[in-house]
């Protein structure tokens, strides 16, 4: 499955703020998909101090479906047994990242046992926290996300300065 747009923000947030130098997308466990979970969407690892970051990324824009909604227990549950069997002397965090979800939706979310629920404002923020950086650099991360918001950054900076001909 193709990467989408809201891992890449995730990522790139994870490679940003958490320092991982390892992001992997769409992460398919050894040996075939583990029950009920064909994948893990983003994984982030900083080696140095040995953390990991197992997300969930949905990016519904008219709030989560409530299929989506009644998985996330599941999926939650998948993510740790990944975690056990794979990220061994890992500090594991789980998170689930969503741009939209209604109160109701976050309150179920926050129960099921993520490390941290990233939805609505606090999505918001995150992705303000990556904006402001974007604006102050210029190198390549290697994400996609995080280049356009660099580009659009320097692009607005280029415009202010110069006289349109």
């Amino acid at each position: 499955m193709p990467t989408e747009a809201g891992e890449y923000i995730v990522g790139a947030y994870l490679q940003r703020i958490h320092r991982c130098g390892i992001v992997l997308y769409n992460v398919r466990p050894p040996g075939g998909p583990l029950e009920g979970l064909r994948e893990l969407d983003v994984i982030g690892l900083n080696l140095p101090e040995k953390k990991a970051y197992v997300c969930e990324v949905t990016t519904h824009l008219h709030t989560m479906r409530p299929q989506m909604l009644d998985k996330m227990p599941a999926k939650h549950q998948q993510q740790r047994k990944y975690a056990a069997a794979h990220l061994v002397g890992f500090e594991v965090r789980y998170m689930l990242w969503s741009p939209l979800v209604t109160r109701t939706q976050a309150d179920k979310l926050r129960v099921i046992g993520f490390d941290e629920v990233v939805v609505n404002k606090d999505f918001t923020k995150a992705v303000d926290e990556l904006k402001a950086i974007a604006t102050a650099t210029k190198h390549d991360t290697g994400n996609h996300f995080m280049r356009t918001l660099q580009i659009l950054a320097h692009l607005r900076k280029i415009q202010a300065t110069t006289v349109s001909g």
